[in-house]
């Protein structure tokens, strides 16, 4: 049974409020944590939340590293570039905190070329966390109800660091201007997307859909993914046009954390700056 989202959203902003108030923690200055929510139409919800990696190109990294783990994670260069953050012009489902659109402009980077799967995570971690929900889940499978400290520990073990959110989200455009990235048209979701109505709101292997035009695969749906930076509602008002790195610290530690209603903890790793 899928437990109830509010009850996550607490757990989320309990671990929060915890960092901001133990400055001794352990989690070094300018570490932080933000729920990002993948984009997709009212009936395309997310089924997850996972881990994905970041950083920029190394001159010489294998195409598909094994890491030393026996499990190969597979390194997609970024180039670096300037794109327009935050709501898509003739997008109407945006959400007040996904405006102003404004410039942002990033260095180059690289990010592992799907979310951490089930498998991976395990063979680094030594444990499975995933929770998979209604019977969804396995070796292929996005690792799940993963929170943002583990996340954060499994990317640096793999050599990476959770991305910024305007790293995200520059790579899930892939170097689009539309609503989504296979084009403005809800319609074209089935073919790069997984949500409610194809995937019996249960999480599914990575690579079964198209990837976007920089080679990343489930950038929208399937399952939710962490960020490195901290949410913060007028973040886009005062954010630095060159490699925004996120606001200091959050100004929510509740209402506004969004997760569907079986999100938890997911991600893709970008390789270290």
């Amino acid at each position: 049974m899928i437990p109830d989202w509010q009850e996550q959203a607490n757990y989320f902003a309990a671990m929060l409020k915890a960092v901001q108030e133990k400055p001794d923690s352990g989690i070094a200055d300018g570490d932080a944590a933000a729920v990002q929510e993948l984009r997709a139409p009212d009936q395309a919800e997310d089924v997850g939340r996972n881990i994905e990696a970041v950083g920029e190109p190394a001159e010489v990294r294998p195409e598909d590293a094994a890491d030393g783990h026996g499990i190969e994670n597979k390194w997609v260069p970024i180039p670096g570039g300037t794109f327009q953050m935050g709501c898509s012009t003739g997008d109407y489902e945006c959400d007040e905190d996904e405006f102003p659109r404004h410039s942002v402009t990033l260095s180059g980077f690289e990010m592992l070329e799907t979310e951490v799967t089930q498998a991976q995570f395990e063979a680094v971690m030594k444990w499975d966390p995933s929770c998979n929900y209604g019977g969804g889940g396995g070796a292929d499978s996005p690792v799940e109800c993963v929170d943002w400290f583990r996340a954060k520990d499994y990317c640096e073990a793999i050599g990476g660091r959770l991305p910024t959110e305007a790293e995200w989200e520059y790579a899930a455009r892939g170097g689009t201007t539309t609503k989504y990235y296979c084009g403005d048209a809800p319609e074209c979701l089935n073919d790069i997307a997984w949500y409610d109505e194809n995937s019996s709101v249960i999480k599914q292997p990575v690579r079964k859909k198209w990837p976007n035009a920089y080679g990343l695969y489930d950038m929208l749906g399937n399952v939710m993914e962490w960020t490195n930076d901290w949410y913060y509602s007028d973040y886009y008002y005062f954010s630095p046009s060159s490699n925004p790195q996120g606001p200091e610290s959050s100004d929510t530690l509740g209402a506004q954390v969004q997760l569907s209603p079986n999100a938890a903890g997911a991600f893709c790793c970008n390789a270290r700056h």
